[in-house]
């Protein structure tokens, strides 16, 4: 297999405003067999708030025209302080062997991919490993939580 094409884009900010901590960064190679082998770093600088963002891979001709694209993989890390706030995946890709002969350039398109219901069910269980805890603590120190 010889590469065809090798691209890495830039720390994309990947929140609904651009001043949020939540970043993506993608690296990736095309071979001539079609595959396209890809490498994405998840991270965030907020200490109680993860996120999850997604990312696919489109190819460009030489007249810049679109060919095609990967399907979207999406990565979640946590806040700083409550667990995995940086993350690096490999995701693989095979597109028509011949659509690839074809692409010139090509493009990471990272972006936010907001999962409430899975974010509201990761803070209910972050609240209640803390109260139980707290009432581990409670416990240990022999006083009462209720009277």
């Amino acid at each position: 297999m010889n590469v065809l094409l090798t691209y890495d884009n830039q720390n994309d900010h990947v929140a609904p405003n651009d001043t949020a901590p939540r970043y993506m960064h993608s690296h990736g190679e095309l071979f001539d067999d079609g595959t396209l082998n890809v490498t994405t770093r998840t991270w965030t600088n907020i200490l109680l708030g993860g996120f999850h963002g997604a990312v696919h891979a489109e190819i460009y001709d030489a007249y810049n025209r679109f060919i095609d694209k990967t399907d979207a993989h999406t990565f979640g890390v946590d806040g700083k302080w409550i667990g995995r706030s940086d993350r690096t995946d490999g995701w693989t890709f095979t597109f028509d062997p011949v659509k690839a002969a074809q692409a010139k350039s090509i493009k990471f398109v990272n972006s936010w991919d907001p999962q409430w219901f899975q974010s509201v069910q990761n803070t209910i269980q972050f609240i209640g490993m803390l109260v139980d805890e707290i009432a581990a603590a409670f416990a240990q120190s022999g006083k009462a939580l209720l009277s």
